[in-house]
This record gives C-alpha cells, sequence and structure tokens, in this order.
C-alpha cells in the first residue's frame, strides 16, 4: 500500500535546470539521512539502507525508521508551475500497526478474558499507530519537499 500526494508550485528558472536542481537538493536531504538514492531526469527514488548488526553492536541500523521508501516525479505543466508527485510505502506502518494490536489484544485478553473488548482494543490500537505512522512521514516529507524547492 502506498500513500500519493501531489504538490504543485510555482516555476522559477527554466524547468530542466530547476527540476535538476530540486532532484540534487532532494539526493542530498536522503543521502544525509542514511538512503539509498538513485534518479533519472525528472524522477527520484529512495530506499533506506539496512545495516548489518554486528555482536558489539557496531554498524547498527535503526529498525525503527518508518519512512523506508517512495518515488517522487516532477513534471512541467502549463502556467509555468511544476507538478509534484510523490508515493511513499505505508507496508511498514501496517506491519508495525497490526503487530503492536495483535500484542495489545493478547495481553488485554490474558488479563480480562473477554474476548470483544480485546478485538475492539486491537482494532483501536492498530488505527491508533497507523495514524501516527503516517502522520510522520507526511510531516517528513513535506519538510525536505519543503527544503527542496
Amino acid at each position: 500500500m502506498r500513500y500519493k500526494e501531489v504538490i504543485l508550485f510555482d516555476l522559477k528558472d527554466d524547468f530542466e535546470s530547476y527540476s535538476k536542481s530540486i532532484i540534487l537538493k532532494l539526493e542530498y536531504f536522503f543521502r544525509n539521512d542514511g538512503f539509498h538514492t538513485s534518479r533519472d531526469k525528472n524522477r527520484f527514488e529512495f530506499k533506506r539502507i539496512y545495516k548489518s548488526t554486528t555482536h558489539k553492536g557496531e554498524n547498527t541500523g535503526n529498525a525503527s525508521y518508518i519512512l523506508r521508501e517512495g518515488i517522487i516525479n516532477l513534471e512541467e505543466i502549463e502556467n509555468e508551475k511544476i507538478k509534484m508527485t510523490y508515493w511513499v510505502s505505508l507496508n511498514y506502518i501496517i506491519f508495525m500497526s497490526l503487530t503492536i494490536a495483535i500484542l495489545a489484544g493478547i495481553i488485554d485478553w490474558v488479563i480480562d478474558k473477554d474476548i470483544l473488548f480485546s478485538i475492539l482494543i486491537s482494532i483501536l490500537t492498530f488505527f491508533g499507530f497507523f495514524l501516527i505512522g503516517f502522520l510522520i512521514i507526511r510531516f517528513r516529507m513535506k519538510s525536505i519537499i519543503g527544503q527542496s524547492k
């Protein structure tokens, strides 16, 4: 499952040089944040790099990063505007929300022994964690895109 958003903003220069400038800034921000990036002319892809952990804890990667992978596409449209479309994968949020919800439901069922209330707790926990993760991703993407314009 992916989240998609479209942003329109004014073109400050010719499209080729301005889009190249935006993509270079995006590449800088994502690479500094530990992502593997690839870019074409008007398309930018990012994916989080996973590091293996040694027995001493060196080279550890943070497994709790919510923003994992996505695509950013730039298009020139009429009236001197740029259309930026981005897609972000929500698979990790869904997996983590579901795992936490199942654990919360099982813990509640062990404590309370009421299956309907445990199912309700699981559903509410899933939507709560999903909403929080979704808002974090949305805020992070808007922040990065705002800095790259």
